[in-house]
């Protein structure tokens, strides 16, 4: 069992946070920036990941059956895909104009597109360790708020909003805000293997460049 414990209760000083020292001293695969370790963690201790509870993924307990959809599809793999038909259907899901929004390798590959292109920092800790912590430009901000779980009220600015958990939380698509928003389908679908993101920007297509 790894037990999460104050650094100090190892019985010297150390700055590494007492999860990571605990993990280490037990062989124990240390958890990444983004989470979902499970099975890396499951495989240092000799275990099946589908005992394992990864708290740290978040998913929708009651989403859709993913998984008979991706049967239905499976040939799809055999063609090079195009994302226009997606992009077409989430964009009208989302209620934006299609040549807004552009689709990602997951919510992860939103975030670090956009903040290659403008950069920025959060506006208070803690945040989401994935954004950028600039000292000026684009303000970053998860709606829902990660880690504490509270919604962004009315008077609350971000140029750049998260909102991967958003439909979890509110039960509507997207907060419709100004500014650039990232997200991501696979908290809602519970399907992280898939790796559904998205940007809605005006100049998405820019900010979306590999």
């Amino acid at each position: 069992m790894v037990v999460v414990a104050p650094a100090d209760w190892l019985g010297g000083e150390s700055e590494a946070p007492a999860t990571v020292v605990l993990m280490a001293k037990h062989g124990i695969s240390p958890a990444g920036l983004h989470g979902g370790d499970a099975a890396a963690v499951a495989e240092s201790l000799g275990l099946d990941p589908a005992s394992m509870l990864d708290l740290s993924q978040n998913l929708n307990p009651f989403a859709p059956d993913v998984e008979q959809l991706v049967r239905e599809h499976a040939v799809a793999v055999r063609r090079y895909p195009s994302a226009d038909a997606a992009q077409r259907l989430l964009a009208e899901a989302l209620d934006v104009d299609v040549n807004r929004l552009r689709l990602t390798n997951g919510g992860s590959e939103a975030i670090a597109l956009v903040a290659r292109e403008i950069g920025g920092g959060v506006a208070r800790e803690p945040e989401f360790s994935l954004y950028p912590r600039g000292r000026d430009g684009p303000i970053w901000r998860s709606d829902p708020h990660s880690p504490g779980g509270s919604l962004a009220g009315a008077e609350v600015h971000a140029d750049v909003w998260d909102e991967a958990f958003y439909p979890l939380a509110t039960g509507r698509w997207s907060g419709a805000r100004p500014g650039v928003t990232v997200g991501s389908l696979t908290k809602t679908f519970a399907c992280p293997g898939l790796r559904l993101g998205y940007v809605i920007a005006d100049d998405a297509e820019r900010m979306t460049q590999n």
